[in-house]
């Protein structure tokens, strides 16, 4: 069996820059199924129990929660004004339809949603945990609202939303967990409105549904003692699902019967150029650099498939992109040598030359990060028979971190988490784009189809006539399910049991 990266979930929304590194794959649903067709007796027993891993030593309050497991977990109680599928397209919640103006929006609420205490679900409830998510600077959920504008219940069933400017999917910061109001106040769990309601009962905490076609009744939670870890209680069937991070360096093997459902994450792997090197100023030769990237190879031998190749900054899976209908193109030494050639670069002696300026480049990579390691050396190879010559500069993650800062680099290996808006100005034009590779035609493009003025193909013609930077690849995450467990298992970003109803046991 492979040896698979079990590392718990990161956070789904996360905008942080260095995602694995510790800074800031159609394969997005691939399914491993390995159960055995005779179970054994041990199996046999979780057959029917369905058994998920909780922290019950952290907050069960779904804004005010810091640990991931326990935020997936509840996604089953509690439910948010809108969600968004694994094609990060957003779908209405806790509405039933809305009306735009400008950058406002407002949401008709339904109010015939109730929470598990019966009381009826208001636009005031709504306005009450978005209040508690921005004032608390640790929610995962605050960094929204550094693009919402205003928000506030304007009666019973409307809440009206306005965001400082136009992003391509900007219904995805909606994704709070809505409580009832002061319910955190009187309660363990706040209440909510979801298709469980979490019990406390003779000190054991569980799930129960509230909706009469589920066919999961009850879900048991379980926390490991201080000398299990997650990842052996999986393996020996006590709890029944794991989340991983697909593209993790640290790898352990796990046994056992399982199989594996997977989503493609927001985690851009990319080349960063610096303009402050002349030579990088040409975009013919940033668009060699990039057909001359094998990313088949990065995904297939590195990521061991877990994951998706990238040829804009937006993530392959996303629904416009694919509605985009873009050709990309593929690895290509022979014509990464003829667009050079066609450019006034000569090749001699093996290597490529500008006038009298050998092709020669400081590629700065993370030393902490084996795959990163493996991607550079790869690099070095390939670009060695283009005839170009990059030297690969390892260091660790704070003098990495440094020296892309303070723009000590001449193309740098970087990551980036995109948020589930789909708002990419930062990196293109803002605080991400560290080597400051400036494209007026990728700007204007970006907006005009932020603003509905054009269509994202428009954008992604431009991207790719100038290539300021080179995308690479979509890290995947993972859901892995333990038990005979069948039905349409659709984890996403954002809610690994969304759709859960569909679940049911063997």
């Amino acid at each position: 069996m492979k040896k698979i990266a079990l590392l718990l979930i990161l956070a789904i929304i996360s905008g942080v820059l260095f995602g694995c590194d510790g800074m800031d794959i159609e394969d997005p649903m691939l399914e491993n199924s390995i159960f055995s067709d005779n179970p054994t007796e041990e199996n046999s027993n979780i057959i029917k129990k369905l058994i998920l891993p909780y922290n019950k030593n952290n907050t069960l309050n779904p804004i005010l929660v810091t640990d991931n497991l326990n935020s997936q977990m509840l996604r089953l109680v509690f439910d948010c004004l809108v969600e968004y599928d694994k094609n990060y397209k957003p779908i209405l919640n806790l509405a039933n339809g809305y009306e735009v103006s400008g950058n406002k929006y407002t949401f008709h609420i339904d109010t015939s949603k109730t929470f598990h205490s019966g009381e009826a679900l208001s636009a005031y409830d709504i306005e009450y945990s978005f209040n508690m998510a921005k004032r608390n600077t640790d929610s995962l959920y605050n960094k929204n609202f550094s693009k919402i504008k205003s928000f506030g219940a304007i009666s019973d069933n409307r809440f009206q939303v306005t965001f400082y400017d136009n992003y391509p999917e900007c219904f995805n910061l909606l994704n709070i967990p809505v409580i009832k109001r002061n319910s955190s106040v009187k309660d363990f769990v706040p209440n909510g409105t979801g298709k469980y309601k979490l019990i406390r009962e003779g000190g054991r905490d569980y799930l129960k549904a509230v909706f009469e076609k589920a066919n999961i009744k009850e879900i048991s939670l379980f926390t490991p003692k201080n000398n299990e870890t997650y990842e052996s209680c999986f393996e020996t069937g006590i709890i029944n699902v794991m989340y991983s991070d697909m593209g993790k360096t640290e790898d352990m093997g796990i046994g056992g019967s399982y199989f594996i459902k997977e989503y493609t994450q927001n985690k851009l792997t990319y080349l960063e150029f610096n303009s402050s090197n002349i030579l990088l100023q040409d975009k013919n030769l940033r668009k060699a650099i990039s057909i001359s990237c094998d990313r088949n190879y990065f995904r297939t031998n590195l990521l061991l498939s877990h994951g998706e190749n990238a040829y804009s900054p937006f993530n392959p899976t996303w629904y416009k992109y694919e509605e985009a209908e873009i050709t990309e193109e593929s690895y290509d030494i022979s014509k990464s040598a003829f667009i050079l050639t066609e450019n006034g670069y000569q090749l001699r002696e093996g290597n490529f030359y500008k006038g009298e300026t050998k092709l020669s480049f400081r590629l700065l990579v993370n030393s902490d990060n084996s795959i990163k390691r493996s991607i550079a050396e790869k690099i070095k190879v390939d670009f060695a028979i283009l005839g170009i010559e990059i030297i690969v500069d390892e260091r660790p993650y704070d003098i990495y971190r440094g020296m892309l800062q303070s723009r000590n680099f001449d193309i740098a290996l970087c990551e980036t988490s995109i948020s589930a808006d789909m708002d990419i100005k930062d990196l293109i034009d803002g605080n991400k784009n560290y080597g400051g590779v400036y494209s007026e035609e990728v700007i204007n493009a970006y907006n005009d189809f932020s603003e509905g003025k054009a269509d994202l193909k428009g954008f992604l013609t431009a991207f790719e006539d100038n290539m300021p930077k080179v995308p690479l690849f979509f890290r995947n995450g993972g859901m892995f399910i333990n038990g005979r467990i069948k039905g349409e298992i659709s984890p996403t970003p954002m809610n690994c049991f969304y759709e859960f109803e569909n679940w049911s046991f063997k």
